[in-house]
């Protein structure tokens, strides 16, 4: 006689109910990790033992809304944050099930505030010059900033992570982007370009929108060169972000050593994407604001700042793409629960 397969017992079954828990619980703990350090911050500012990082010198231009609040408001809203946030959180970890609306609207209110009020221009400069292999120095305000975008993004993963709770992820690679996704990563490929192309025509000479003066100057201290690296970094994330639609942003590249044909990580697009998106959109934000409020005036430097003021459409475009790419990838489709015989 032949023996029978082994059937899953409920012990089984409990065990990997359990395991798949365990994992669902990493994104809510990593909010409320984030949550809490908010907490912190809030309180150190208050007895003034960690620097208020978004106080700006007398004089100064003030790119972040957060300059303009008063210390105490500001203080109160990152506390309150951190506070609900939290308790949220806390919830969420408690959960067997889906989570609700909660998770969702805090994520919501962490990267509206991210965008709209804490980030500006310094975030995506030090990003920018990071990536160009020139390591600017990070202070106070810029580290704040980072750590807003990292939380907002952290909230994103745990509302998500919330919402698909008790659903399996199934990959769902090879299916056709659509025509928004599509649309919106081109409008992310050619905004970069516009503000590449200024950058570019400097480093090689050509005073475009700018006097024969300040070319020279720019010659002198290389600051062309430095615009060079960052015109070559907006490039670069144009290009890639065409990956988002493309076949080569689901498979790497015959040509790319030892991952050629490889399935590329959903979080490996999204991730950067996301920050990238984040930082993109606070920046441009800032830089209409300025040029709205009359502090910097756009006579002049048109070919300076003004395609940064296409900044929040390359933000929302690659946000756009982003969350279109994720949900082409993967899909959720209810959990087969193993019972016992």
């Amino acid at each position: 006689m032949t023996s029978s397969p082994p059937v899953p017992t409920a012990s089984v079954a409990t065990s990997r109910r359990a395991t798949g828990t365990s994992r669902s619980s990493i994104p809510a703990a990593a909010a409320l990790l984030a949550s809490l350090l908010g907490l912190a911050a809030a309180a150190l500012w208050l007895l003034e033992l960690l620097p208020y990082p978004f106080a700006s010198e007398p004089g100064t231009l003030k790119l972040a809304v957060a300059e303009f609040l008063p210390r105490g408001v500001m203080i109160a809203g990152v506390a309150l944050l951190g506070a609900v946030g939290a308790a949220i959180a806390l919830r969420m970890l408690r959960a067997s099930h889906r989570t609700g609306v909660a998770p969702t609207v805090m994520a919501g209110a962490v990267l509206a505030v991210t965008v709209l009020v804490v980030a500006d221009a310094r975030l995506m400069a030090f990003l920018g010059y990071a990536l160009s292999l020139r390591m600017p120095p990070l202070d106070d305000q810029i580290a704040t900033q980072a750590a807003f975008v990292v939380g907002g993004l952290l909230w994103l993963g745990a509302a998500v992570s919330g919402a698909r709770r008790g659903r399996r992820r199934v990959h769902t690679d090879g299916r056709p982007a659509s025509r928004t996704a599509r649309a919106a990563a081109i409008v992310a490929l050619l905004v970069p370009l516009v503000y590449a192309s200024t950058r570019f025509a400097w480093a090689a000479g050509i005073p475009l929108g700018i006097s024969d003066d300040m070319m020279r100057q720019g010659q002198q201290s290389g600051l062309w060169l430095i615009g060079l690296g960052l015109a070559l970094v907006a490039t670069v994330g144009g290009l890639l972000a065409l990956g988002l639609v493309q076949r080569w942003g689901e498979r790497f590249p015959r040509w790319v050593p030892v991952l050629g044909e490889r399935r590329v990580p959903v979080l490996l697009a999204v991730i950067p994407a996301s920050v990238a998106a984040a930082s993109i959109t606070a920046s441009g934000i800032g830089f209409v604001r300025v040029i709205v409020s009359g502090e910097m005036p756009l006579t002049g430097n048109w070919t300076t700042i003004g395609p940064e003021l296409l900044w929040p459409l390359w933000g929302v475009a690659l946000a756009v793409a982003t969350v279109a790419y994720a949900r082409r990838r993967v899909a959720w489709a209810p959990r087969a629960e193993l019972t016992a015989w």
